[in-house]
Order: structure tokens, then sequence, then C-alpha cells
């Protein structure tokens, strides 16, 4: 699977979700490029990242980004869907 299409997946997951609420507050379609793109860049260094690495690597983008973290229920919920659409 290319990096682009990685990317694209990520991103597609966290709009679904929306973990900081800013699509529903009526925020840029790109809200979340930046963290799409900082998740896909740290999954590839992580090389064959486990649902739990996956899950710190989104805390930590979104910790290092907004200084707050998504409910860990929603992080894995994200993880998961990331690690399900990449299978």
């Amino acid at each position: 699977m290319t990096r682009e299409k990685r990317y694209e997946i990520i991103k597609e997951v966290l709009d679904m979700n929306d973990p900081m609420g800013l699509l529903a507050l009526g925020c840029p379609s790109d809200e979340y490029s930046a963290e799409a793109r900082l998740i896909e860049e740290k999954f590839d260094a992580a090389a064959s990242a486990s649902e739990r690495a996956l899950n710190k690597i989104i805390s930590d983008v979104f910790y290092s980004q907004f200084d707050e973290m998504p409910k860990k229920r929603l992080c894995r919920k994200i993880s998961a869907e990331i690690i399900s659409k990449l299978s």
C-alpha cells in the first residue's frame, strides 16, 4: 500500500470520528490533514505498528497539535478502524 493511500485511510477515519469535534463546529474538511499526515509518518516509521502502538501515536499527535487528547476510548476506536481498513 502506498503512503498516500495509507494517509487517505487515516484521514477518512479521523474525519468520520471527528476526535476534537471540529468538523461538527463547521471547520474546513481539511482540519485533520496535518494530524493524519503525522500519524501516517509515525505509523510508517513503526512499520508493523500494533493497534496499541497506533493508539499511542494518535494520542501523542493530538496532544502535540491541540495540547489535549481525545478520550482514550475514542483513540482505541480510531486505532481499531485504521488497522481494520489497512488490513
